[in-house]
């Protein structure tokens, strides 16, 4: 069974509780811990855009870190960039994919946009000072949701928000209806995708399928997704419903676009050869 991918980010100061959070959730998925949370500059930006597009959930550790005066009232609050943080994600997401971590006891002030969002709370004044055995009761609560919703990969409504990403009317033309049908063949025996690699090789050099990829994730047609071997991350390719729907519509233009490959491939090539037994 897949695991689920789970984001986790915090302050500097919150780092020992997303620690405690990493090791009691461990076992039940694929945890991303955000490093560089602690300064946003343009690069990592787009890094956190791509991975909010890369996982399932996401979990934010607020810890009281700054003082903010609001109508004259002083009010403990989350560092800024985690704030900005859970705002990428939950537009991404959506709020019940999000969960926020906090501790227990402290009166934090939440921006009127998380109001709806329920922290869940930890003891962190523990006499023993063990972290991990108190956000155990709080990682138990996400882990119950987690079962419940499932994978953002099998959410229909995230992936088409993910996807409906232009509003250009981008031509589909032989290359992404060969592209879009071989990705629909070999996403029908693969559990994850197709591999980035079986796409892009030699073999497919000549055919465009970069600029093919690209307009059919475009357009909503196919996704693109990261994907964990023993050893490394890859981008897999699977086509979305979207996708299959216009394979359906347009079945006769996608087999003529194959037909019309295939019977380029099967031309044989006449040999060059001067010895036609002329006599001089």
């Amino acid at each position: 069974m897949k695991k689920p991918r789970v984001f986790i980010a915090s302050s500097v100061e919150g780092l020992n509780v997303a620690n405690a959070i990493i090791e009691c959730m461990d076992y039940d998925a694929e945890l991303v811990h955000w490093k560089d949370s602690f300064g946003l500059s343009s690069f990592t930006i787009d890094d956190l855009m791509e991975k909010s597009r890369t996982v399932d959930f996401a979990v934010f550790v607020f810890t009281p870190d700054d003082l903010s005066t609001i109508r004259e009232q002083n009010h403990l609050i989350a560092r800024d960039n985690v704030l900005f943080e859970l705002g990428v994600f939950i537009g991404s997401l959506n709020r019940e994919r999000c969960f926020i971590i906090k501790p227990r006891g402290v009166d934090m002030h939440f921006p009127t946009d998380l109001l709806g969002l329920t922290p869940a709370d930890f003891d962190g004044n523990r006499r023993d000072g063990d972290l991990t055995q108190a956000v155990q009761a709080p990682c138990i609560k996400i882990k119950k949701e987690i079962a419940r919703l499932g994978l953002a990969t099998e959410d229909e409504n995230i992936i088409k928000a993910r996807t409906k990403k232009t509003g250009f009317d981008y031509r589909v033309g032989e290359n992404e209806l060969r592209l879009l049908s071989g990705i629909f063949e070999r996403g029908v025996h693969l559990t994850e995708g197709v591999p980035s690699s079986e796409i892009f090789n030699e073999k497919n050099s000549q055919s465009f399928f970069t600029i093919a990829a690209v307009k059919l994730e475009r357009l909503g047609l196919i996704e693109k997704s990261i994907c964990t071997d023993a050893h490394y991350e890859y981008y897999a390719y699977s086509v979305t419903s979207d996708g299959i729907d216009y394979i359906l519509s347009n079945e006769e233009e996608v087999k003529a676009a194959i037909s019309k490959f295939s019977a380029k491939k099967s031309i044989p090539k006449v040999p060059v050869s001067f010895d036609d037994d002329i006599p001089f």
